[in-house]
């Protein structure tokens, strides 16, 4: 028959080459490996905080309010600025 593969003689390669030990191994590291990819394309479209960052920005965001509020004076703002760019 075309395409059939017959090892006569040797039983354990017909098991192994259709449907046997192999063909398992083979569809587990594909389904593995595919599972992984997706995996890792869901976990990287979600965004990781950036706490150090986003804390600083939003402290100087506040400080920006408080001074334009006109809850800061002048001198202040700037000790507050420096302080929070230095940490």
């Amino acid at each position: 028959m075309l395409g059939c593969v017959n090892f006569s003689g040797r039983p354990w390669l017909n098991n192994i080459f259709h449907g046997g030990l192999l063909n398992m191994i083979i569809w587990g590291l594909f389904f593995s490996i595919l599972i992984y990819f997706i995996i890792k394309a869901v976990s990287s479209t979600k965004t990781k905080p950036d706490y150090c960052g986003r804390e600083r920005q939003d402290s100087l965001e506040i400080l920006k309010m408080r001074f334009a509020n006109g809850e800061v004076s002048k001198d202040e703002f700037r000790k507050m600025k420096d302080v929070l760019i230095e940490s």
